[in-house]
């Protein structure tokens, strides 16, 4: 039973099977230690360009299906956390700002979470020529969000929030 719920955890912590297992506590001693590099101007406005991309195909497509409410999640849940740096809100938080159940909440952010990984890989592909090629680019643009100054990605935050008003 143990065994049964250490594999869950790590299946839903999204780390796999063979890899190290963490506390919490010390994952975020990790993240303290981390030292941004310096990221040029160019490559800050590449990051900004996929993620406009990406919500820009993810908006259309949910449109499409009269799908406004993956949409309010993406932003809430995704975007913001990705560029703004906010906190990632707690599904009973979004349930609660966009008046639905928690259930639904999770339903729609899942969906969210997995539409954005399909779509962003669809567009790396077209500048990488390979699965490998494409792990690093995706490493790049994670390094180039993370090292980002603030200021740059609330720019490209706004942005994308003026093509897509809510």
């Amino acid at each position: 039973a143990m065994m049964n719920f250490a594999y869950s955890d790590l299946r839903r912590r999204g780390r796999g099977y063979g890899k190290h297992y963490r506390s919490e506590k010390e994952r975020a001693g990790v993240r303290q230690q981390h030292h941004p590099a310096e990221v040029s101007a160019f490559d800050v406005a590449w990051a900004c360009q996929v993620v406009a991309r990406v919500s820009e195909a993810l908006r259309s497509e949910w449109k499409q299906r009269e799908n406004q409410l993956t949409w309010r999640v993406y932003q809430a849940s995704l975007l913001k956390p990705l560029i703004g740096r906010e906190p990632e809100p707690t599904c009973e938080v979004l349930a609660t700002t966009l008046q639905t159940s928690t259930a639904t909440a999770h339903r729609h952010r899942a969906k969210a979470r997995r539409e954005f990984r399909r779509v962003l890989r669809l567009l790396l592909a077209e500048y990488a020529g390979s699965a490998k090629d494409i792990e690093s680019e995706l490493a790049e643009l994670a390094a180039v969000i993370r090292d980002a100054p603030q200021s740059d990605l609330s720019e490209a935050l706004q942005t994308i929030d003026a093509i897509h008003p809510r």
